[in-house]
């Protein structure tokens, strides 16, 4: 079903030339679910390092991994997407203790969809859609002890200087 991992590997190597010579953002989706088949966080930051890829142009789309890769991937000045999935009081609680504890700098944050999966649970339409990530927002919200406002200020000026918009 999967490609091997070596041939994703070069094909990610690929893509990360590519987006140095473009100098565009990687949006990239990471999670360990099977090292051996596609890959793990350790591959994706050693490639990274490898093709030279500035970690300001990278950001971790769909974050659901541990509390040890999100320490990593922020040390590392990586952005961090963030979706309904933290909007799940038990699935998603590993993350959101962790945005509690201060873990996720609001200057790392990305706020997004992964449409159509991870719909937060107040979202009642059967897909995801972009207008459900106020639900995200809100939830964030709650976890920074911010306001939504705060929220969505810095998030959309964390995605404007990601995207050069």
């Amino acid at each position: 079903m999967f490609s091997p991992l070596e041939v994703q590997q070069d094909v990610f190597r690929k893509h990360c030339a590519l987006a140095k010579e473009l100098d565009a953002p990687m949006f990239l989706h990471e999670r360990d679910r099977d090292k051996n088949l596609l890959g793990s966080h350790e591959h994706l930051v050693q490639i990274l390092e490898e093709c030279d890829v500035s970690p300001s142009r990278v950001c971790v789309h769909c974050f659901t991994g541990s509390e040890e890769d999100l320490v990593d991937f922020v040390s590392r000045g990586f952005m961090i997407g963030v979706t309904g999935f933290v909007c799940k009081k038990s699935r998603g609680k590993q993350l959101r203790d962790a945005i509690q504890r201060g873990l996720l700098p609001l200057e790392q944050l990305m706020i997004e969809t992964d449409s159509p999966y991870m719909n937060p649970p107040k979202w009642k339409q059967r897909d995801n859609e972009p207008a459900a990530v106020y639900f995200v927002a809100e939830s964030l919200a709650e976890l920074y002890s911010v306001p939504i406002e705060e929220i969505a200020a810095i998030t959309t000026a964390n995605a404007q200087a990601f995207f050069n918009l």
